[in-house]
């Protein structure tokens, strides 16, 4: 690799690498405050995030919900979907049966168990938001944050399409610039060593 080829890859590198960074540190977010609630509120109900998020969709929802609708909402799998309500309803917090106006599809709803649990939980819980947002933003920068993310959510579901050839690219570019970082590396260790 010549000095141009190697300087061109280290001018990329820092906007490749930051672009890697904003991801990460949303996910390390998400994953240091569902642990903190499900440590603090979750386990002590014997719940998941996931299960209570599923209860909370229920509890405020204008009308009664299928198993692929609620997954949709919660961002899941079908599959996982039936999984999480059948744990749901073996502890009898919600309850399925047919759908009176269209007897192929069951609907799920919360017993009064299930009502009472969410009620319970959920004001530690809009409070832990509120403790984490607060101390972290003010109104307004709040207000810019969740736009950003809505944008951020947008950008992602529209970029899926093509998701990947991009993935793909951007993986090999990766792949390379540490290669070359990697090179480079050696190649000072062995002039350190020649000298």
């Amino acid at each position: 690799m010549n000095n141009s080829q190697r300087g061109k890859h280290a001018s990329e590198q820092p906007v490749i690498l930051e672009s890697l960074v904003v991801p990460y540190h949303l996910v390390q977010a998400w994953e240091e405050y569902e642990s903190a609630v499900e440590e603090a509120i979750m386990r002590p109900a014997e719940l998941t995030l996931s299960q209570a998020f599923v209860l909370w969709i229920l509890l405020f929802a204008d009308t009664l919900m299928t198993a692929t609708q609620l997954a949709i909402i919660a961002r899941r799998e079908p599959h996982s979907m039936v999984q999480l309500i059948d744990k749901l309803q073996e502890r009898k917090l919600v309850r399925r049966r047919r759908s009176r106006s269209d007897r192929r599809q069951v609907v799920v709803s919360l017993t009064n168990e299930g009502k009472q649990l969410i009620n319970d939980i959920l004001p530690a819980w809009q409070a832990s938001i509120r403790a984490i947002f607060q101390n972290c933003f003010s109104a307004d920068e709040l207000v810019t944050f969740n736009e950003m993310l809505q944008k951020a959510r947008d950008a992602s579901v529209s970029w899926r399409g093509s998701a990947t050839s991009q993935v793909k690219a951007s993986a090999e570019q990766v792949v390379a610039l540490f290669r070359n970082e990697i090179e480079a590396t050696d190649s000072n260790n062995e002039n350190r060593r020649s000298t």
